[in-house]
């Protein structure tokens, strides 16, 4: 089956556009969502586009999975130190009495 090559084309530079901004991303979590993001993406030229199309979503497809695999510790322990800070933040104002939660406010 094939598509609409302007929306295979379109597809693939989305795909690739989306790992370009990966990789200028700061933060882990959003690198990581943004190569998850960039594999949707060329998932539908790799399998629906012409030749060329197909063969530039698979290298697009292929290089943002290598970069979402090698970022993923990163994007892990971005994620564990956010619920740590967010459980030591919660037991802090659920010890204070509500006396004191609303003096603070």
């Amino acid at each position: 089956m094939k598509m609409n090559p302007h929306s295979a084309s379109a597809l693939a530079w989305a795909a690739a556009a989306a790992t370009f901004l990966g990789l200028i991303i700061m933060s882990p979590a959003g690198q990581f969502m943004s190569f998850i993001v960039a594999v949707v993406l060329a998932i539908v030229p790799t399998l629906f586009g012409s030749k060329m199309q197909r063969i530039a979503g698979g290298v697009i497809l292929a290089i943002s999975l290598a970069l979402a695999y090698q970022g993923y510790p990163a994007f892990d322990k971005e994620m564990v130190d956010y619920r740590n800070r967010v459980k030591a933040r919660s037991t802090k104002v659920s010890a204070q009495s509500p006396a004191e939660q609303q003096e603070r406010k």
